[in-house]
């Protein structure tokens, strides 16, 4: 027979705030050539993201305190994860049917950038998440392209296709 392992405690800590995210967009447009082409920025930052940190460090930040009869103190970290994320939007559009055409398409290029303080749900690495430095996140990807196009065909067949290519996320150790 087992015995179960000894539980861990999680708290939360009573200054700890609701999440909180300020974004904002603006861009342009204009047609070309009965081509419509627009560029847009966006912008998002977070703040309060919850996480939780251990809570039985030692006064010199090594892990970890033993506590009878639990393995660890989980606890939030009231100051919360950041995260920030900034991204250019690039469009090129041919609507189908314009001007008579039997094709249309569209192109998008995204260049964008997204970096966090503290890991996600359990910001363990660290004392605090204010110890953590400003790294890209997991889903941080720097380029990407998304390319659709459609052409009449006769007998009113149409065809389509979606092609997306991206420069994929990002390996850190």
């Amino acid at each position: 027979t087992g015995l179960a392992p000894n539980p861990e405690v999680f708290l939360i800590a009573n200054d700890t705030e609701p999440p909180l995210s300020d974004q904002v967009s603006a861009g342009v447009r204009h047609t070309v050539m009965g081509m419509v082409a627009s560029a847009t920025y966006s912008g998002i930052r977070a703040k309060n993201l919850f996480t939780f940190i251990r809570g039985n460090r030692r006064p010199d930040g090594t892990c970890c305190l033993s506590v009878p009869g639990f393995v660890n103190i989980i606890m939030s970290d009231a100051e919360g994860r950041k995260s920030w994320y900034d991204a250019l939007y690039v469009q090129l559009d041919r609507p189908y049917g314009a001007n008579g055409r039997k094709y249309g398409f569209n192109l998008t290029y995204t260049l964008g950038k997204a970096e966090q303080i503290g890991g996600d749900l359990f910001s363990l690495d660290f004392p605090t998440v204010a110890d953590y430095p400003r790294y890209p996140t997991a889903t941080d990807e720097r380029h990407r392209l998304v390319m659709t196009g459609i052409v009449g065909l006769p007998f009113d067949f149409i065809a389509s296709t979606f092609i997306t290519l991206g420069s994929g996320t990002p390996y850190t150790i």
